[in-house]
């Protein structure tokens, strides 16, 4: 049984582990830094409500989770090797559980694997944006171009059923 629930503090660490790796790069622009500045920096921006993340446990384990990141509006960043089930989740929690009206998705144009699942889902492309970044303090400047999918509650719901057959099995708690 998968099981989704809202990361405790002490799931921070395992959050950190899980992305410190090659790949990391092509889903999130921000350097990751150091596990303790991760720490650090993800509990305070909980507690100021600018953060939340929610993770998925499968045989006791961690194996993926749900970042979400209030800017203008919601953005949420799946990391795990579930997608369907991950983003059904997202929609679940998103809804359900956070009470949000909508949420974007920001994608780089060249991972299309996700890419295939916004538009096998309908989920709205709303945008477009060339992005420079940095990995890290001293490292060259980068580039990425990003595209944004929306979806809202109601959206959601309309199209919750098909999200389900694709996902694993999940337990809300």
């Amino acid at each position: 049984m998968n099981i989704i629930r809202k990361a405790e503090t002490s799931d921070l660490s395992v959050i950190h582990r899980l992305q410190n790796n090659e790949f990391r790069e092509r889903v999130f622009l921000q350097p990751l830094g150091s596990e303790a500045e991760f720490i650090a920096t993800s509990e305070q921006r909980i507690r100021d409500g600018f953060e939340h993340y929610y993770v998925q446990e499968s045989e006791g384990s961690i194996v993926g989770f749900i970042y979400f990141l209030n800017r203008t509006d919601w953005e949420v960043v799946t990391w795990g090797k579930w997608l369907n089930t991950l983003l059904y989740a997202t929609g679940i929690v998103s809804f359900e559980k956070l009470h949000l009206p909508k949420v974007i998705f920001s994608v780089r144009t060249d991972n299309k694997r996700v890419l295939h699942f916004y538009k096998q889902h309908r989920f709205r492309n709303v945008g477009q944006e060339f992005i420079c970044y940095r990995s890290n303090i001293l490292g060259p400047v980068k580039t990425a171009n990003l595209t944004q999918y929306e979806i809202t509650d109601e959206e959601f719901w309309e199209r919750a059923e098909a999200m389900r057959k694709n996902s694993l099995q999940l337990n809300f708690v």
